[in-house]
C-alpha cells in the first residue's frame, strides 16, 4: 500500500502544504513574539519532513515507464508464436509508455537493429507514437488505441530512418513487417530530402521475404510521391 501511496503527485501536493504553512507560520511568528521559538521548532519540524519526502520519493515515472517496456519486451519473447492479437496486445503496452519513457533517437535506433525481436517492437512502438497519421491507419487497417499525451515537436526525430529502413527491407516475419510500414509511412510526410530519396530507391530495389500484405499499397502510394 505504500508504494501506491507515496507517488510523485502525493509528494508534491504534500511539499506544496507544507510550504504554505511554514510561509504562515513565518509571518504568525513575526506578528506574535512570545510563538517566535514554537514557530522555529515547528519549521525544522517541516524542513525534516521535506527531506524525509524528497528521499522517499519513488524513482521518477520514466524510469518506471522504461521498466514497464522492458518487462513488454520480455512478455513479447515470451509470446513470438503466439496469435496476432496476443501479441498486438503487448506492443500495445509498449506503445502506451512511449510517452512517458520518451527515448532517445540513439536509443530507438539501438532497439531498431536489436537481434532482439521484443526490443525492435519496442523501438517501433516509439516511432508510431512520434509520427501518428490516421489516414494510414486507415490505409493500413491499424486499430490501436489513443495514445496520450501525443508526441510534441522536441520528442520527434527521424535520425533512426536508417535503422527503420533495414527492417522495411529485411522484417523477421509479416507481422513485423506491417508494423514497420505502419512507422515508416507516417513517418515518410516528414523526411527531409535525402531521406525520401533513399526510401523510395530502397522500397523499389528491396523485396523482403517476408512481405505483408499491406506491402503493395505503402509501394503504390511511395510510386506517386517519389
Amino acid at each position: 500500500m505504500s508504494r501506491h501511496f507515496w507517488t510523485r503527485n502525493t509528494a508534491i501536493i504534500i511539499l506544496g502544504f507544507l510550504l504554505v504553512l511554514s510561509v504562515v507560520l513565518v509571518v504568525v511568528g513575526a506578528l506574535i513574539k512570545p510563538l517566535s521559538i514554537v514557530t522555529s521548532i515547528v519549521l525544522a519540524t517541516i524542513n525534516a519532513a521535506t527531506v524525509f519526502i524528497a528521499v522517499i520519493i519513488p524513482p521518477s515515472l520514466k524510469k518506471e515507464a522504461r521498466r514497464k517496456t522492458e518487462e513488454a519486451i520480455n512478455q513479447y519473447v515470451l509470446l513470438q508464436d503466439a496469435s496476432e492479437h496476443q501479441r498486438n496486445i503487448v506492443i500495445n503496452r509498449m506503445r502506451k509508455q512511449a510517452p512517458v519513457a520518451r527515448y532517445s533517437w540513439e536509443e530507438i535506433a539501438a532497439y531498431l537493429q536489436s537481434l532482439n525481436e521484443g526490443e525492435r517492437y519496442a523501438g517501433l512502438a516509439s516511432v508510431q507514437w512520434q509520427w501518428p497519421n490516421r489516414e494510414v491507419d486507415a490505409a493500413m487497417n491499424f486499430s490501436h488505441e489513443e495514445i496520450s499525451p501525443s508526441a510534441k515537436r522536441q520528442d520527434k526525430d527521424t535520425r533512426y530512418f536508417p535503422q527503420l529502413l533495414d527492417i522495411l527491407c529485411n522484417p523477421a516475419r509479416k507481422f513485423e513487417h506491417y508494423h514497420t510500414i505502419v512507422a515508416m509511412w507516417s513517418m515518410s510526410y516528414h523526411l527531409g530530402p535525402e531521406q525520401m530519396q533513399k526510401l523510395c530507391e530502397r522500397v523499389i530495389s528491396c523485396k523482403p521475404y517476408w512481405e505483408s500484405d499491406k506491402w503493395g499499397v505503402f509501394k503504390n502510394h511511395l510510386e506517386e510521391k517519389c
